[in-house]
């Protein structure tokens, strides 16, 4: 029965008919697009997307309409006129790589019949209204499960959130308003909105992509950090479990906020911005300045950070280049330098709680127990939840002969993160050491 709405039959059926048919199934309509919502739901979450989905079965009003509508178009000689959006879904999605993204997932989880690329036909110097169209066929189970016919098609568009809010002003402003096509300032006007926001899906999509290396470098980064600790400290290696004690940097690391919102501070002429655009930019620069690090070219590593100290930035880029710098100089095993910038990280920033853990590390590796110990402290006192430096002062006080200090730290961090295997493993160790010990006293 559904057929007779999905697609009609001409010579064109009476509105009356046609209308009652529909009304009789448009609850199965709507729980039929319910289910098939929660599965496209869950395939984009398996491709690791979170986008918004909005879903509608078309009132009776808009499908006539639209009926009207083909049977006006070039396809009106047809025996067979069909209306594929009666059950509709969008999905919105943050970043323009995300919709090639949702659209391979509807490829690889249902069947879909069309792919329309909307506004693929411009030319460069043009713009209008932009996004994928899919039409997926409703799988059997749902067709027999809510007794429609077939085939039955569902429409999905696929938009950023940028053309959706685009599509949505256009329709009321053009699509459901009596437009005129010789309002030239209109359309200029319109044409400019949907330039700025073109573009402004661009830019969102390159800042995302310069964010994913820049954390993709600090990732490496960080791993490396945790190996070189090993072995300048002679404990054993935790590897990756060692690496997942440090969450995942931003590049601020720990830059207390209100050195962040301090604006007061005169600026040198030079870089206008943290973040400039362009090569010569400071975010390209502290990315150049990562991958040499990460490839071991650290001589090079520090002259970019130099360099970018050179344009006296603003004081919370200041902190954040030299713990970074710090960073390089401790794994080229410039020990003093590296406590040099790390110090000068704690002058700007004195809350900074990587610069104290960083140059705390430094000191045990010196040998000098008592300042790493403060640093470790200081660190905590700012933030008592940071599990990577409540593992790295247990260790110190394993190290001292401190073992109850260093299982009260243990628990303090397993409580915290009870997954942290590296604190389990130290723990277990802490244990053993004890108990040797403690046989050797009684012995005594």
């Amino acid at each position: 029965m559904s057929d007779i709405v999905t697609r009609v039959t001409l010579p064109l059926p009476a509105r009356a008919e046609l209308e009652t048919v529909y009304r009789d199934h448009v609850d199965a309509y709507d729980k039929l697009l319910h289910e098939l919502h929660r599965r496209v739901r869950s395939a984009l979450r398996a491709c690791g997307l979170t986008s918004t989905l909005k879903y509608r079965v078309k009132s009776f009003e808009s499908y006539y309409a639209k009926l009207l509508r083909l049977l006006r178009g070039p396809d009106h000689a047809a025996e067979v006129v069909c209306v594929t959006d009666v059950i509709a879904m969008r999905i919105v999605c943050p970043f323009l790589e995300d919709v090639a993204l949702a659209e391979r997932c509807l490829r690889s989880q249902f069947h879909v019949s069309e792919v329309d690329h909307k506004g693929a036909e411009f030319s460069v110097r043009e713009f209008g209204y932009e996004s994928v169209h899919c039409l997926i066929q409703v799988p059997e189970d749902l067709l027999e499960s809510f007794h429609l016919g077939g085939p039955f098609e569902c429409e999905v568009q696929i938009r950023t959130i940028l053309q959706d809010a685009w599509a949505e002003v256009e329709h009321e402003l053009v699509y459901k308003a009596d437009f005129t096509p010789f309002d030239e300032a209109v359309q200029r006007k319109l044409a400019a909105l949907n330039a700025n926001l073109s573009l402004s899906d661009i830019t969102f999509q390159e800042i995302r992509d310069y964010q994913r290396r820049l954390h993709g470098e600090l990732r490496k980064r960080r791993s490396s950090f945790w190996g070189l600790i090993s072995e300048t400290t002679g404990e054993p290696q935790f590897g990756d479990e060692g690496a997942d004690l440090l969450e995942l940097e931003g590049p601020a690391l720990g830059v207390s906020p209100a050195l962040l919102d301090d604006h007061a501070e005169p600026r040198a002429v030079g870089a206008k911005s943290a973040w400039a655009e362009g090569d010569r930019g400071l975010d390209a620069l502290l990315l150049v300045a990562l991958q040499a690090h990460n490839a071991g070219d650290f001589a090079r590593a520090d002259e970019v950070y130099t360099q970018i100290l050179a344009t006296r930035p603003r004081a919370y880029v200041r902190a954040v280049v030299h713990i970074h710098r710090g960073m390089a100089r401790f794994a080229s095993s410039r020990f003093r330098d590296a406590l040099t910038d790390f110090t000068a990280a704690l002058d700007l920033d004195p809350s900074n709680w990587r610069a104290l853990f960083y140059r705390g590390t430094v000191y045990r590796v010196l040998g000098d127990s008592g300042q790493a110990e403060r640093d470790y402290t200081a660190c905590l006192s700012h933030d008592p939840y940071r599990v990577e430096c409540l593992f790295q002062r247990a260790a110190l006080y394993a190290q001292g002969g401190r073992f109850g200090d260093a299982l009260e730290d243990c628990d303090r961090a397993l409580a915290v993160d009870p997954s942290a295997r590296a604190v389990e493993q130290l723990r277990a160790s802490v244990l053993e050491r004890q108990a040797y010990a403690t046989r050797g006293d009684e012995g005594e």
